[in-house]
């Protein structure tokens, strides 16, 4: 897991993480396309929005009301997941 500290989401699971995050996934529910961008370039990618998942640290677990499933993008192999900070709706 990496933190992505710029606001922009509360997070991405890649696709590496696909096989175990699948499951969240609804039967009826389409993927969108979304862009990610930084100083390395930009991607468009298809993403799935997965509501209300669970993230334990220690002994602590809160409620992320929203993050993202790809099934194919990788952002890198140093990480199956980024959890972001969004103050903003």
């Amino acid at each position: 897991m990496a933190l992505d500290t710029g606001d922009g989401s509360f997070g991405i699971f890649f696709g590496n993480s696909w096989q175990f995050m699948k499951s969240y996934i609804t039967p009826d529910q389409k993927s969108i396309d979304a862009v990610f961008g930084g100083s390395g370039g930009f991607d468009k990618v298809s993403l799935y929005r997965i509501k209300d998942i669970p993230l334990t640290i220690g002994n602590t677990t809160i409620t992320i009301p929203q993050i993202d499933l790809s099934e194919t993008y990788l952002d890198g192999e140093d990480c199956n997941v980024r959890i972001g900070i969004k103050t903003g709706q």
